[in-house]
């Protein structure tokens, strides 16, 4: 605080002292009005249940904001602002394995960013496990769920060359020629 609002603000004080207020009286009270409005948005929370929102939104203040770049955690809020509106409202600690597979079975006509969040969730769920926020018994369906299902896809270059998946094609190696056959 500069010194002029410094003494703009003790001349605030002293005015309201000498008509007869209580300057420290006034400010505990607002700190404890503050307080109390806590308290009741936390017991209203507890009513309400933990909720995949509540908990998203848990995981986005409580690590994303400190630990990424600002375009990360932006990217971060607006994938789940825009595709977690399925499973807003839904218990965290109830939810099913099926709720989390429809949600990214939902989102397959975009799968590059359906695995984002599925990695986003799971690390959404392992958080609020570590804080206690839910119940240790509470699966984290998203690091299980749809595993390995896809098949790593092949670089066009490679396909192009006609060089064959070692994995389909049953030999232990592929060798990439440069080109024609050299003697």
């Amino acid at each position: 605080m500069s010194f002029p609002a410094a003494a703009i603000e003790w001349e605030r004080l002293r005015e309201e002292r000498d008509a007869g207020g209580d300057p420290a009286l006034s400010k505990r009270q607002t700190r404890e009005a503050e307080r109390s409005a806590r308290a009741a948005a936390k017991q209203e929370q507890q009513e309400r249940g933990y909720t995949v929102r509540i908990l998203c939104e848990d995981y986005l203040v409580g690590h994303v904001d400190r630990a990424r770049k600002p375009k990360g955690a932006i990217e971060v809020r607006r994938m789940f602002d825009t595709m977690l509106s399925p499973l807003d409202e839904a218990s965290a600690s109830t939810l099913t394995r099926r709720q989390c597979f429809d949600l990214l079975e939902s989102l397959q006509h975009i799968p590059v960013q359906a695995a984002k969040l599925r990695a986003e969730l799971g690390a959404a769920w392992d958080y609020a496990l570590d804080a206690g926020r839910i119940p240790d018994s509470t699966p984290n369906w998203w690091r299980q769920i749809m595993r390995g299902r896809r098949p790593a896809r092949r670089a066009r270059s490679l396909r192009c060359r006609g060089v064959k998946d070692a994995a389909r094609s049953g030999a232990r190696s592929v060798a990439i020629d440069g080109g024609a056959g050299r003697s």
